[in-house]
């Protein structure tokens, strides 16, 4: 008699597929997890980097004569994405459009398209309001990346003097160009000259200046009689080196000390003032600066030609001319053409240093 016999009921099964089940749930959590948290932080790896360059990097400050500071470094944020992990760049892009709207879009679509790339900046020197707006898109493929960032508390104050960097901290205008590698190797801060409440002085009267008669521009600049110690430089219209984007390139340019000027009446002083105290000239002396001269291979003539000028009219002839005249009647009478100048004198029949 065959007999058969009755399948035995596999009591295991489903304990093994809740088991699979929770496996399959534990490892779903940490990859979503894991995603998460690079999406927004990077990898560690490289954010301990991007730490470490920040402070192996940092700039040495900047103060004037009294240690008052200028310019310093302080911790910022830039944006970077990861193609890689971005479903759709189209849609990423645009949402970053309206929380940062100097992006471009169509650039910035067809880069975080490339999804052989894994790391590309999207927008380097964030504000804290712009990174917690973009924080709060919860877009993935984003990430915070810690920079060094130059700033300048005082604003506009010498900001020509001063300069400012480029956004990888290397120096490209002032002092910040001028004394790029002292900066960039750090430690104490570069103390300069300046000094911040003659500075300020300064730039005030250049504004009332400026506005009081309508100039195109104007610079000025404050030296020390007794060290020869620049005490303030500013040229006007000024610039806030925090902002330089907002300021032409006119603006930006420093009239100070990259602008060349004709002094015109500013010699005629100087000139009549160096011939007094050297005792060349009386204030008595007159000249007839009626007919040009030529000096080399120029004719210099007076806009303002007086047959009998007196040295006290200063602003109605040319110092040049009466210089000029005057060294011509000294050599003359053998007394040289300009005696007791610091410059090349010249007597009779020989020139010396």
């Amino acid at each position: 008699m065959m007999s058969f016999d009755r399948p035995q009921e596999d009591l295991w099964g489903p304990r093994r597929a809740r088991i699979v089940a929770g496996m399959l749930a534990v490892v779903f959590t940490v990859i979503v997890g894991r995603s998460a948290h690079v999406a927004f932080n990077g990898p560690e790896q490289a954010a301990s980097g991007a730490h470490a360059a920040v402070a192996a990097t940092r700039r040495a400050d900047i103060v004037d004569r009294k240690g008052e500071l200028l310019a310093t470094t302080v911790p910022g944020w830039s944006l970077a994405a990861n193609p890689s992990a971005i479903w759709d760049a189209g849609e990423v892009a645009s949402d970053l459009k309206t929380v940062l709207p100097k992006l471009d879009l169509i650039g910035l679509t067809t880069t975080l398209s490339d999804k052989k790339r894994q790391f590309v900046w999207v927008q380097r020197g964030l504000t804290q309001e712009e990174k917690d707006a973009v924080f709060g898109l919860g877009v993935e493929g984003l990430q915070f990346v810690e920079e060094a960032r130059r700033v300048y508390p005082r604003g506009k104050l010498a900001g020509h003097f001063l300069g400012y960097t480029n956004i990888d901290g290397e120096g490209l205008e002032g002092s910040e160009r001028a004394f790029d590698a002292r900066l960039r190797a750090g430690g104490e801060p570069l103390k300069l000259t300046l000094d911040a409440s003659v500075q300020f002085v300064l730039e005030e009267e250049l504004e009332r200046a400026y506005a009081d008669f309508d100039m195109k521009g104007g610079v000025g600049v404050v030296v020390d009689t007794h060290t020869g110690a620049v005490r303030a430089v500013a040229s006007w219209p000024a610039i806030d080196p925090n902002r330089r984007g907002d300021f032409s390139a006119d603006i930006r340019a420093n009239r100070a000390l990259n602008s060349r000027f004709e002094l015109g009446s500013i010699y005629k002083p100087l000139t009549v003032a160096a011939a007094l105290n050297a005792g060349v000239l009386i204030a008595a002396d007159r000249f007839d600066v009626s007919a040009p001269v030529r000096i080399g291979a120029e004719l210099v003539e007076d806009l303002h030609p007086l047959p009998n000028a007196e040295v006290g009219d200063g602003g109605r002839y040319t110092g040049v001319l009466v210089q000029y005249r005057r060294g011509a009647d000294r050599a003359a009478d053998g007394r040289g053409a300009a005696e007791g100048f610091p410059a090349q004198r010249a007597s009779a029949g020989r020139a010396e240093p």
